[in-house]
């Protein structure tokens, strides 16, 4: 009987410890974050420890007036196991501030979209609209978006090309 009660209570204590070491080494951790141009809106991804997959959420900061403190935060997207090495990924505002995309070079997509840079478009977000695009694999709940749809946007870098030339949306008169 002690020996059993000896096995739980080291069961317990071992249990206890793997517990106390999850909870310190789970941190959150910002590894990209892109100010709108328009200065009202902050984009961030928030890395989430994991022991065997990487997570990651995206979070939209509403800044205050002037990009001071933000006035609100909301989770946009989560991500199951997506996009490694951490910090490899970069986001991209359009010129109006109304879409942000998030762009790295380790994404899996149903519908692959490169960028000039290499990279492959993986996320798109409508901030005015609250709508959100995917090209993974994993996130069927999302509807995919293409090189056309990146096109019909005016985002602050050359994002597409064409037979090696970057292509920017002319301006319209």
């Amino acid at each position: 009987m002690k020996k059993r009660g000896a096995v739980i209570l080291s069961l317990l204590l071992l249990g206890a410890i793997l517990l106390l070491g999850w909870l310190l080494l789970s941190r959150e951790q910002e590894t990209a974050s892109q100010t709108s141009p328009t200065g009202r809106d902050r984009v961030v991804l928030v890395e989430k420890d994991g022991w065997i997959d990487r997570n990651f959420v995206v979070r939209l900061h509403k800044l205050g007036p002037d990009g001071g403190k933000a006035s609100g935060v909301r989770t946009v997207f989560a991500s199951p196991d997506e996009g490694r090495p951490a910090g490899s990924e970069r986001f991209i505002w359009s010129e109006d501030g109304r879409w942000v995309l998030l762009v790295g070079r380790r994404f899996l997509c149903t519908r692959e979209v490169r960028l000039n840079t290499g990279e492959t478009a993986y996320l798109l977000y409508d901030v005015a609209g609250n709508r959100l695009f995917c090209n993974s694999e994993q996130q069927s709940a999302h509807a995919p978006f293409s090189e056309q749809d990146l096109r019909a946007i005016r985002f602050t870098e050359e994002l597409l090309s064409d037979g090696g030339q970057a292509v920017r949306q002319p301006d319209r008169p």
